[in-house]
């Protein structure tokens, strides 16, 4: 149950068709709700509010969230998740809240002193590991409000997709290990394996042409009464190193046009 709170919000916001951009000032008045709402322990409008958050307002904003309103739309989701029992998502989004703004601290009537999500401001700010996301073949993209291809590996995050104008096509909350919204992306993969199948298919021709000849010299020199066992043994051994090159580059060329056509796009 509680790790499909996460899920659901992805999902409702895969439904949501805007008629108009959420300004950032819309957002952050949401913001502000949902952290009177804790405070005033109304359950009901706290998780009404987060729902309308991640569900509703994050997929119609139209510009690029501001970090320090990620931040406390991570703490928001971490009081959920940890009031919903799960202790180590709520201990994650409390540290992507920390990391996004480093110098903001909780107020303490969001976040009392003696609660344990504390300890993300307590401890040591780790940086932790990020993975680079594919480039988008037009735009940019965006993580809480910074343009950036690299995205945190064990934190949550929001991430944004704009358009060549500047404005957000797609904004979305992701759980840790929520994959990325679909987009289009420049096919750096397959162009690597695309010009490693040409050069090594190139290097095989060349070095399959370099043992023909090879052989043609040998089989030359073989009909020739001067030539020794010695001469015609050092042939055998070119044209065969030769013969070995050829069929493997020609082999990983093949190898590297395969992979090509099984990534596709990326």
């Amino acid at each position: 149950m509680p790790i499909s709170i996460v899920v659901w919000l992805a999902g409702t916001a895969s439904a949501i068709q805007c008629s108009d951009p959420i300004t950032p000032a819309e957002l952050e008045e949401t913001v502000s709700a949902a952290e009177s709402a804790w405070i005033d322990i109304d359950d009901q409008a706290f998780r009404d509010h987060l729902h309308a958050i991640a569900g509703v307002l994050l997929p119609c904003v139209a510009h690029t969230v501001d970090p320090a309103v990620a931040a406390r739309i991570h703490l928001l989701m971490a009081l959920q998740l940890q009031a919903a029992g799960d202790a180590d998502n709520a201990m994650a989004s409390a540290r992507a809240a920390r990391a996004v703004a480093p110098d903001w601290v909780p107020p303490a009537d969001v976040l009392s002193a003696d609660d344990p999500l504390r300890a993300a401001w307590t401890e040591a700010l780790a940086e932790g590991g990020t993975r680079r996301v594919p480039e988008p073949r037009v735009g940019s993209v965006a993580f809480d409000g910074t343009n950036t291809r690299a995205r945190a590996v064990e934190r949550p995050t929001i991430v944004q997709l704009f358009d060549p104008t500047g404005l957000a096509a797609t904004t979305s909350y992701l759980g840790v290990g929520e994959p990325m919204p679909a987009y289009e992306a420049i096919p750096r993969k397959r162009n690597t394996l695309i010009a490693c199948a040409a050069g090594a298919g190139g290097a095989g021709a060349l070095t399959y042409g370099l043992a023909w000849g090879a052989r043609s010299s040998m089989y030359g020199l073989a009909a020739s009464t001067s030539a020794t066992s010695g001469d015609l043994d050092g042939k055998r051994a070119t044209t065969n190193l030769l013969s070995v090159f050829s069929t493997t580059l020609i082999a990983g060329a093949a190898g590297c046009g395969v992979g090509a056509a099984v990534i596709g796009q990326r």
